[in-house]
């Protein structure tokens, strides 16, 4: 296996589906989400916000941050792999925005729907992985101090 699927993508992918997992179980144990009612644009519309998966992220920020450390990736790869939920999520908004506005056109008022969800699934989310990796993404200086040895 090559460094960078050791240090980035596995670790990624673990913090992914570990993350999405959670809110699958959550969402199945019937924990259901706080709705925040905003009426923008000339319409109303519900933000949901899923806050004991929100508290939860920071432990999986660490979590893929730790694991891509460990695997001696680079503090990009920590900050890639921790914030791997997040950025999925981003992704799939931008992916599927667009096609929405296609099919339904373009208004105000999508777009503030759009804005809304990036925040709540994307930018919210992505927060707190960062405050669960911040402490895994510089070096330490009992690392800098005390290099790892090479197991024999």
């Amino acid at each position: 296996m090559n460094t960078r699927t050791k240090s980035l993508w596995l670790p990624a992918m673990v913090n992914l589906l570990g993350a999405m997992g959670l809110l699958m179980l959550m969402q199945k144990m019937g924990l259901q989400p706080r709705l925040l009612w905003v009426t923008a644009a000339g319409g109303q519309f519900a933000m949901a916000f899923y806050f004991p998966w929100l508290i939860t992220l920071p432990l999986f920020g660490a979590a893929g941050a730790y694991m891509a450390r460990r695997a001696q990736g680079g503090s990009s790869a920590c900050l890639a792999a921790s914030l791997s939920p997040g950025l999925t999520l981003i992704g799939l908004i931008a992916l599927l925005a667009p096609w929405g506005l296609l099919i339904d056109g373009l208004s105000v008022y999508r777009l503030v729907i759009i804005a809304a969800m990036l925040l709540t699934w994307g930018v919210l989310p992505a927060i707190a992985l960062l405050l669960g990796a911040l402490p895994f993404l510089g070096e330490s200086a009992l690392l800098k101090a005390y290099p790892r040895q090479p197991m024999s």
